[in-house]
């Protein structure tokens, strides 16, 4: 709950001698104001805020020689004496007063920056700094060494080395009736069973000793080790009822201190360690509660390292404690043992004695509310530097400098800061913390957020953008912390802050100092005061603050009416007393809460008072009517008011008094929680006997039952709000914080519909371990909150320099704050399957599977249960993993959780994790058989580390199949990398003739059999082939040929023949080319290419970087990249880059009717515009069906010429275009003026065209196309884009290779053809397009002509020459020609082998 923050502060005692003395002790008054510093000769006074020293007094050098050095000191009660006990058993008692001349305060020097000043001047707007001077009053004589010292309420308790215990009084005598020796008291284990006994050796004494009110008795270590709790049946404390208990198991107790508000007693041991004991109600035992100690995980050996504990402080509101050990370091723990911060962390891993770089302690104290804690240690080294310290002046010399200077013979007052020479040679120290408010204010809205108190600011985590929907995810997410500075005009007069709340909906905060509140919007980034001063100091907040919607709801006590109140003020008025709402309570307010539209509030009479809140009608102002409708006694389960930490409504409710009748409803108050010392206990209703009524025949409140205890050393509690009714288990459910022992919830078990669960329990208790300290529970998001100090070593080798590095800073590292976070779901997942209740697990599961992290938390549950039972030495009988297996298996993530829990766990752990999952081989097939491909790539790597290579090669190769089908290509990429790795990795194996066998192995079934059979033997061809190794594969990957590798092995092999042994048998080197990626990846693209998949083809090339596209295309351009269906490529292409198919715009139409005059039909429609324009790509439509512009059928005329852009003269041949009437549509506005036309057109244009990226794409694919000479591809790329300057570039390509290559004309020719045949039948959108390009393609259809007509020629003159080749020419010209019957050439014989 505490956390240090930022660096150290180092103060200066003013020296009265040459001599340089540290502080031996450091004591504080009640209210933590004033602190005493303590030295051998001297008493410092110093105030609390700011840090200056305000009264001193020297003893001189002869009363220090005659009664002895300083060694401990005590506070009054009252703060107006000071006890101070000597070496040599003297009590001298000082009075502290305030100067009478001096009455009003102690003032500040000046001239310090404007920034300091300001401060200064805002923090002295109150009380000020009071003026005190210290005298002597009388001393007497022990006769005896003291040993430890306590206060008894109005006396003090001296123990002595002789085994005393004297009771002195503040006046200076000594009350011999109630003093008493340790021989006259009687030890036992308990107060009822054991019997006492006296002790044996009579040379045992008291060591240390504190008296608890609350406990009622006195804690207490004697110079053995032991420790005993010291209490008599009545308050006097007289020498005949004295009676000890022994804490058991307790050999080396060093110090003690004990805890009021829990009723804990921690003993500081010589181990190293804090052994807390609590005492036991029914019989007065002191049982062990927990330890305090540092696990290895935080520091190895902490116990021997820092030596025995020597010094122990509770903070003031007790919640939790700091240690010191003797070797040096201290460590802060909560109140039931979780370890909050260590200073022996800061020093791990630095070279160097670990005694060197500890802090060791002298004496320490808390300060006000527990902001600072004061430090005497022993000073290191002493370093030039600058530091705080205090004007030196001796006890006679006059303080000229202050504004109001003090002349007291024995008092030195200084209150100003001013630089030294020396930084290092500090005299004690301040840490300042921040804390939760959940220690004073733990009311149910700050259960939901996160935020911490400094003494004059606020850290806030929230999201910046915060919303009702996200904001738990925002929480998740932001880890930065929001610095809310408060206002100096109220922190002024009203340090320190006690009180902090926030509302539920996280955007505002209010909070209470000594006197008055405020509030501040985080929105507004504003904060809002008391407008009356007189008001805000008439009001102390006593009973903390809760925000009620737009409320705030005080716990106060009156000054000017001496009276207890529960007050309301509304944010959306001023704070004044006129817009409050004031309910008089006859006792004081300790605690309030607010569940829905009730409060509860516990009085200092052991009652609970219950209100209903409801917004008031009759004001014009909102205000809100209190109405009070229950009193509860807890007089009887309560040992002291002060002892509660926690209360509050909710509508929680155990099976013994849960009705069948009573719907339940999370706004409906069913009991009271409370926390007293650590107990958990609920207050039910009780429904069992019939409802009182009033007087006024009205149903009174249905009163409580006897309280039931639901869980034991608890700090924290969250109660959910969970509406919703699918979530039942967490809207039923309590979660607790438990300090060391991690937490607990508290679920409720559903009933199954098919068992009788009549006499089964509907709730359960579950622990589970955090390693943060939780503040916030997000329980719809199964995560814990948290916060931790870090320490920032490299921020200061940064901004410090080594020289001006103090020796403190080198002990003590700056601090930052971290927001800390942690998933719990698995371990509560973890508890109930243990307990065999798997069926309430799946149904608190499922309330979460809506998570993005739910995978996480099945990997999470898996591994932990993993890691215990595959590394526990003890054989397990019940073991858990399979009942996690098992439970995976029924969310569809499990392939994944068992993957990535075998990646992040040892390999030696496999075997075992694997005996429960079942084979990595079946797991990987059910991830390509379910197209789980990134699962199946975890599994591959597992495959890898535990199969031999091979294995895992035709695994990867399964991978790279189902990759490269599914387009999943930075897959592909990583699967192609992993193959080429192993290859490498193991070059000298061959698997294949490793594990060839005799015997058929068939594979399983999806992936066909496997057969082994002779080596290859092929003949080889004639012609030239390019020669590959056959089983040592490239570093680079490129095309490949199965062809070549099979003429490879032939060649290589000789003239041995194949020899199959059945027709299901395949060859050893067809099994080769099985698990080969060249052949594979060539087999894929040649796939693409059939099926015109083109722009996959362009993501496997770009995402196989090593992977020649263009040398696949070239060597395929006239096998696998020929189109054989043209139109249907276009129309995949159009498919495949998401491109709209062009429609037949109104103007485009028209356009060309006027343009070949032809008139258009007779229709009642406005007549054309006469304006001139060119048929452009703004005139195609968007992709829609052409029958919906259609009327009859119309037959125009149109001469190629007029459609060609260049202008050129008209030739004989017309183009006859007959057009369906049914197919125009000349429905719309003819008579739009030109710029509409233009912006129509313009709009056409853009609905038409397709993304970006798809044209970008495109444009690349078609200069890949054209490098690779692949013509055919091009022209529809050409014509997708609708781009004339690259379709008259195809066709000029195409035509300047005719001579040498007549197929790439004749083959263009006819697409053309067929696409126009197309056009006019089913997309006239692209007619304009291709009638604009008339010219183009007449050259180029002249061209196939001529070319087709020299080839049939030069056929026959070849044929009469040779009839048996020229009959195989024939043949090879019949089968080449296109589908519209123009002849077409053979290929000639150097297209047949092409090397790229």
């Amino acid at each position: 709950m505490y956390f240090p923050f930022g660096l150290p502060q180092e103060f200066r005692l003013p020296k009265e001698s040459n001599t340089p003395q540290e502080p031996i002790g450091i004591c504080s008054n009640r209210d933590r104001s004033l602190i005493l510093l303590l030295t051998d000769d001297t008493l410092h006074v110093w105030f609390c805020k700011p840090c200056v020293q305000i009264a001193a007094l020297q003893r001189s050098r002869h009363s220090v020689e005659e009664r002895g050095k300083n060694w401990k000191a005590v506070w009054k009660s009252d703060a107006t004496t000071i006890m101070v006990a000597t070496d040599k058993g003297r009590l001298l008692f000082f009075k502290v007063d305030i100067d009478d001349n001096h009455q009003d305060s102690l003032y500040l020097k000046k001239g310090y920056s404007r920034k300091q000043q300001k401060a200064f001047d805002a923090l002295f707007l109150g009380e000020g700094i009071p003026a005190l001077f210290i005298t002597e009053l009388h001393s007497f004589n022990i006769h005896a060494k003291i040993s430890s010292i306590a206060v008894l309420r109005d006396e003090l308790v001296i123990t002595t080395v002789q085994g005393g215990l004297q009771r002195a009084k503040w006046n200076g005598t000594l009350n011999e009736t109630y003093s008493a020796t340790l021989s006259e008291v009687q030890f036992s284990y308990d107060l009822q069973q054991s019997k006492g006994r006296h002790l044996k050796s009579s040379s045992e004494y008291i060591t240390d000793v504190e008296f608890s009110p609350l406990l009622g008795g006195f804690v207490t270590v004697l110079s053995g080790g032991r420790g005993f709790f010291l209490t008599a049946p009545n308050a006097k404390f007289d020498r005949e009822n004295l009676h000890g208990v022994w804490a058991p198991e307790l050999r080396d107790a060093v110090c003690v201190h004990a805890n009021h508000k829990y009723r804990l007693i921690v003993f500081g041991c010589a181990s190293g360690k804090g052994m807390v004991y609590h005492i036991d109600p029914a019989t007065g035992a002191l049982l062990l509660s927990h330890q305090l100690c540092v696990s290895t995980k935080e520091y190895p050996d902490a116990g021997l390292v820092g030596g025995p504990i020597t010094r122990l402080a509770w903070t003031p509101d007790e919640c939790a404690i700091i240690a010191a050990w003797s070797k040096g370091g201290i460590a802060v723990w909560s109140a039931f043992g979780a370890l909050l911060f260590s200073s022996l962390k800061a020093s791990y891993g630095i070279p160097g004695p670990p005694l060197h770089n500890n802090l060791i302690v002298k004496a320490m104290e808390w300060g006000a509310e527990g902001y600072q804690l004061w430090l005497s240690a022993e000073n290191p080294e002493r370093l030039p530097s600058v530091h705080h310290t205090s004007n030196e002046h001796s006890s006679s010399s006059s303080c000229s400098d202050l504004t109001d200077p003090v002349s007291a013979a024995s008092t030195t007052l200084s209150a100003s800061v001013e630089s030294s020479p020396k930084r290092g040679s500090y005299d004690f120290i301040q840490l300042h913390f921040l804390k939760s408010p959940l220690t004073v204010n733990p009311c149910l809205s700050n259960h939901k957020h996160l935020f911490l108190q400094a003494e004059d600011k606020l850290y806030i985590n929230l999201g910046s953008d915060k919303t009702e929907e996200d904001a738990s995810n925002v929480l998740i997410a932001n880890k930065q912390w929001r610095v809310v500075p408060i206002r100096y005009t109220y922190l002024g007069s009203n340090w320190p802050i006690r009180f902090a709340a926030m509302d539920d909906a996280g955007l505002s905060v209010a909070i209470a100092g000594r006197t008055g509140l405020a509030h501040y919007s985080l929105l507004r980034r504003k904060w809002f005061l008391f407008g009356n001063e007189a008001q805000e100091k008439g009001i102390v907040v006593c009973g903390g603050l809760v925000w009620w919607k737009d409320f705030i709801s005080v716990g106060c006590f009156n000054l000017e009416a001496s009276k207890d109140e529960i007050r309301f003020y509304s944010t959306a008025n001023k704070l004044d007393n006129a817009y409050c709402t004031i309910t008089k309570i006859p006792y004081a307010v300790l605690l309030i809460n607010i569940f829905s539209n009730y409060l509860i509030c516990l009085c200092a009479d052991r009652h609970i008072m219950l209100f209903s809140i409801q917004l008031s009608n009759q004001q014009k102002v909102a205000q809100v009517e209190l109405r009070r409708i229950q009193d509860v006694n807890v007089n009887g389960f309560i040992p002291h008011p002060m002892c509660v930490t926690f209360v509050t409504l909710c509508s929680l409710s155990s099976e013994t008094y849960q009705q069948s009748t009573h719907s339940f409803s999370c706004d409906i108050p069913e009991s009271i929680l409370m926390n007293v010392a650590g107990h958990l206990l609920m207050f039910q209703r009780d429904w069992s006997g019939p409802q009182p009524k009033q007087a006024s025949n009205r149903y009174r409140a249905v009163p409580f039952c006897n309280p039931m205890k639901v869980a034991s050393s608890v700090e924290n509690v969250w109660v959910p709000c969970v509406d919703e009714e699918e979530k039942k288990e967490l809207s039923h459910s309590l979660w607790l914080s438990s300090g060391s022992m991690g937490m607990k919830v508290w679920l409720t078990l559903s009933s199954q519909a098919t068992v009788a669960t009549h006499f089964m329990s509907k709730r359960i208790m579950l622990p589970f371990d955090v390693a943060i300290c939780p503040l916030a529970v997000l329980t719809e998001d199964a995560v814990i909150l948290g916060a931790a100090s870090d320490h920032a070593t490299d921020f200061f080798s940064t901004f410090l320099s080594s020289s001006s590095q103090s020796g403190l800073t080198q002990i003590l590292d700056f601090s930052v704050l971290e927001r800390t976070s942690e998933i719990y779901l698995h371990q509560v997942l973890r508890q109930l399957l243990r307990r065999n209740l798997g069926y309430h697990a799946l149904q608190l599961a499922r309330c979460f599977t809506t998570l993005p992290y739910f995978s996480h938390v099945l990997e999470l549950l898996l591994h932990e249960v993993l890691e215990e039972e595959a590394t526990s030495k003890e054989p397990i009988p019940d073991p858990l993993l399979p009942r996690v297996v098992l439970f995976s298996k029924e969310f569809p993530q499990y392939r994944k959780t068992v993957a990535h829990c075998a990646r992040k766990t040892e390999i030696a752990l496999w075997e075992h994790l694997f005996s429960a999952v079942g084979s990595p081989k079946a797991l990987f097939e059910e991830c390509l058989v379910n197209g789980d491909l990134d699962t199946a790539s975890s599994y591959l790597i597992i495959l890898q580390n535990l199969e031999k290579f091979y294995v895992s090669r035709q695994h990867a190769t399964l991978l790279l199949e189902s990759a490269l089908e599914s387009r999943s290509w930075p897959l592909a990429r990583d699967v192609v990398r992993f193959l080429k790795r192993i290859d490498i990795e193991n070059p000298s194996k061959d698997p294949h003739e490793a594990d060839m066998e005799p015997v058929m192995r068939p594979l399983h079934s999806r992936y066909g059999q496997r057969y082994t059979t002779p080596p290859l033997e092929i003949p080889e061809p004639d012609g030239f082939v390019l020669a590959k190794p056959p089983l040592v594969r490239n570093t680079s990957l490129t095309y490949y040929d199965p062809e070549n590798r099979l003429n490879e092995t032939a060649k290589a092999d000789g003239s041995r023949t194949v020899s199959r042994k059945h027709s299901g048998a395949v060859s050893k080197q067809e099994e080769i080319e099985k698990h080969d990626v060249a052949v594979l990846l060539y087999r894929h693209a040649k796939k693409l290419l059939s099926t015109y998949r083109i722009r996959d083809l362009g993501l496997f090339g770009a995402n196989l970087e090593e992977y020649e596209l263009v040398g696949l295309l070239r060597k395929e351009r006239l096998r696998g990249a020929k189109i054989e269906d043209t139109v249907q490529a276009l129309k995949q292409l159009h498919m495949d880059f998401t491109w709209p198919l062009p429609i037949l715009t109104h103007s485009a139409f028209y356009k060309s009717l006027r343009k070949y005059n032809t008139q258009p039909p007779k229709l009642p429609l406005a007549p054309l515009s006469t304006h001139e324009e060119h048929i452009t790509d703004g005139d195609l439509g968007s992709c829609q069906s052409t029958k919906e512009i259609v009327l009859s059928p119309v037959k125009f005329n149109f001469a190629p010429s007029d459609l060609s852009e260049a202008g050129t003269e008209a030739s004989d041949s017309a183009i006859n275009i007959e057009t369906p009437s049914h197919l125009i549509n000349l429905t719309g506005d003819l008579s739009r003026s030109t710029s509409e036309s233009q912006l129509h057109d313009l709009s056409m244009e853009l609905a038409n065209r397709g993304p970006k990226q798809s044209e970008l794409e495109i444009r690349y694919l078609f200069e890949v196309m054209s490098e690779a000479e692949c013509y055919d591809w091009c022209l529809i790329l050409a014509l997708v884009l609708r781009d004339a300057p690259l379709l008259s570039r195809v066709v000029y390509l195409a035509t300047s290779k005719a001579e040498r290559e007549p197929h790439h004309v004749i083959k263009l020719s006819s697409d053309i053809t067929k696409l126009s045949d197309w056009v006019s039948e089913e997309c006239l959108g692209y007619k304009p397009f291709l009638t604009s390009m008339s010219e183009d393609i007449n050259n180029l259809r002249l061209h196939s002509k001529r070319l087709t007509t020299d080839m049939t020629s030069a056929h026959n003159q070849h044929n009469n020459a040779t009839s048996t080749d020229s009959a195989e020419s024939d043949a090879d010209v019949t089968s080449s020609v296109p589908n519209n019957g123009s002849p077409m050439t053979s290929l000639p014989p150097s297209e047949s082998c092409i090397i790229s």
